[in-house]
């Protein structure tokens, strides 16, 4: 497996990635949606980029947050939810690093 590189983004570095999940950086939704992230950061808010060491772009993401936070209508207290998952361009898929991200939200519920 080529050396991964695994970015934990928060409210301070997360206007220096785009992936590609968020809207266009120049779609004027873009601003609001960034101040709505930054803020489910302080609920416990997890995005991950996976990045291949010889690629210059993410190639995977992951989001989750604790499950009463979870903006989706689902009874999750005391769990993670993912809320937002892929492994992109196609030719990644299947090579394990989906089970990757989903260890880090693992690692990270075991945290507590």
């Amino acid at each position: 497996m080529p050396d991964i590189i695994i970015i934990n983004i928060d409210k301070n570095n997360i206007s220096q990635y785009e992936p590609t999940c968020f809207l266009n950086p120049k779609n004027e939704g873009y601003q609001k949606k960034l101040e709505w992230l930054k803020k489910r950061f302080s609920e416990g808010l997890k995005i991950k980029l996976l990045y291949l060491e010889k690629e210059r772009k993410c190639i995977g993401f992951i989001e989750y947050i604790l499950g009463e936070y979870a903006w989706r209508a689902v009874d999750a207290k005391g769990y993670m939810f993912i809320h937002c998952m892929w492994i992109f361009p196609t030719k990644y898929k299947r090579k394990g690093y989906g089970s990757l991200l989903v260890k880090e939200c693992i690692k990270d519920a075991k945290k507590g």
